[in-house]
């Protein structure tokens, strides 16, 4: 293939990959429902403000407060100061709408003329035939966890007899479960449970014994026929609900109570490091990828927060049982809410064009967005909103600095300190251009080379912006590209 073939199979996997992962970051039902058209969100948007209300049917209702620069936070009652104009209704649960669904076999078509082995190395037809799966019958992805889960659990026989034994075997079963879902063979309602539970078998003094307690289980849903060198046996697994060993009567104590708080405490833990990780990146698709494997964390984290505030209910000590008071319990599921609903937005504006957020997807998208902003906000509030996409986990630094750089350029404060930090973004991106590239990722360094020559421009450096406009024309960018590819097959050959 050319290199221009290349570069357009490396987008269209990465446009597979995000649209994939909206559909299957919690379920295909609820990635729909994130990108459906939202006239109360719209209405919202263009008043600048306002509070959308959720009417859920046989529930409470919630409210969730918009603020103009986009950030938004739920509650339960409706604000004191509410005004009628800023009161919008939202009735969830009426959108079937298949939209991502249908882009997604739109791509997967155009994939198609690539052949098999591109179709193999990316898992394009398991990932396609797996969500269609799970639109028609929501028991998918348990299946599909359950044989994960089954056919590691087999490989220990001695699982109830050491704790070392158990201790590698749950950690295999995470590692399993988080590479399925990396590998868009998974979706996250089912394998934040397993992901969950497992961490909790980890973080237990005993794990041997909640495997005891898995054999000693009647429950029709912790057997599976598995089928390994040649034979079938039936496999008993874990059942996916951490609430379930909090309240059984051989691992019902304080030791199992700890474990799960300390489970939910790595699980958080975890979720934070990756996002710091995917915001100190130098790339847009390797910043998604680590949201969403961030998202899985944040989520089985949850998972456990909710079956202590169930367990609340009914247990009137559990706070002392745990070392966890509810008030510490509500605003560690708040962090792991705000956390997914800050990830799921950030796919949804990668892969789905929309007026909500900037696509830092496509470079040119992002910019007009920001272009909207400053003609209708201002300079300033332009600017917070910028600053803020890091913050709510919408885009990696360095682009936030290159967009920073790009406004100030527009209002006549570019500085030095702009200037070397660009030529910063330029050198990493340069390094990292062939890599980069072969990925999918978008050409920002043509916009980094243009907003420095915009700059010499306007100060006058006729050397500078003659040296900066020749790298802005694309063809720089495609020859840099060509050389770096030679020079890469170079060493492969010499090797």
């Amino acid at each position: 293939m050319t290199t221009v073939e290349l570069l357009n199979l490396a987008s269209k996997i990465v446009e597979f990959r995000r649209l994939a992962m909206l559909l299957l970051a919690e379920c295909p039902q609820n990635g729909e429902y994130a990108a459906r058209p939202v006239k109360a969100l719209d209405q919202v948007f263009a008043n600048g403000s306002g509070v959308v209300r959720y009417e859920i049917l046989g529930e409470p209702d919630s409210y969730v407060v918009l603020r103009p620069d986009g950030t938004r936070y739920t509650i339960t009652q409706p604000p004191a100061d509410l005004n009628e104009k800023d009161f919008f209704v939202e009735r969830p649960f009426t959108y079937r709408g298949s939209y991502v669904w249908e882009k997604l076999q739109k791509v997967i078509s155009e994939l198609q003329i690539y052949g098999s082995t591109v179709n193999d190395r990316h898992g394009i037809e398991v990932t396609a035939h797996f969500v269609e799966s799970l639109k028609n019958q929501e028991i998918t992805g348990i299946l599909v966890s359950q044989q994960i889960i089954a056919e590691v659990i087999y490989l220990y026989p001695e699982v109830t007899e050491s704790r070392q034994i158990a201790l590698r075997c749950s950690n295999d079963c995470l590692d399993k479960i988080f590479q399925a879902f990396r590998k868009l063979q998974l979706n996250g309602d089912v394998a934040k449970q397993e992901v969950a539970t497992f961490t909790f078998f980890c973080e237990h003094p005993s794990p041997e014994k909640l495997f005891q307690v898995v054999n000693s289980s009647t429950a029709i849903t912790s057997f599976l026929p598995i089928t390994m060198a040649g034979s079938t046996n039936i496999q008993r697994i874990p059942i996916n609900q951490v609430e379930y060993y909090l309240t059984h009567p051989v691992t019902f104590g304080v030791d199992t109570f700890i474990a799960a708080i300390q489970a939910a405490k790595k699980l958080r833990q975890h979720g934070k490091s990756l996002t710091r990780e995917a915001i100190s990146c130098s790339g847009v698709v390797s910043f998604h990828e680590h949201l969403y494997t961030a998202l899985l964390s944040y989520r089985a984290a949850q998972t456990i927060y909710e079956a202590f505030m169930k367990l609340n209910q009914t247990i009137p000590n559990l706070s002392q049982l745990s070392g966890l008071d509810g008030n510490e319990l509500h605003r560690f599921w708040v962090e792991t809410e705000e956390a997914r609903v800050s990830i799921l937005s950030s796919i949804v504006f990668a892969a789905v064009a929309s007026h909500r957020g900037p696509n830092i997807s496509a470079p040119t998208e992002f910019f007009s967005y920001w272009q909207m902003a400053l003609d209708g906000l201002g300079k300033d509030k332009t600017r917070i909103g910028i600053q803020d996409m890091v913050i709510r986990w919408v885009c990696p630094e360095f682009l936030r600095d290159l967009a920073i750089s790009w406004l100030a350029l527009q209002s006549a404060e570019f500085s030095e300190r702009l200037v070397r930090r660009l030529t910063s973004i330029c050198e990493t991106l340069e390094k990292d251009l062939l890599k980069n590239a072969l990925q999918g990722e978008p050409n920002y360094l043509t916009i980094c080379y243009s907003t420095l020559a915009n700059f010499y421009r306007s100060n006058g450096n006729l050397q500078r912006l003659q040296q900066f406009e020749e790298k802005a024309d694309a063809r720089y960018f495609m020859c840099k590209l060509h050389e770096s590819s030679s020079s890469h097959l170079a060493q492969e050959k010499g090797e």
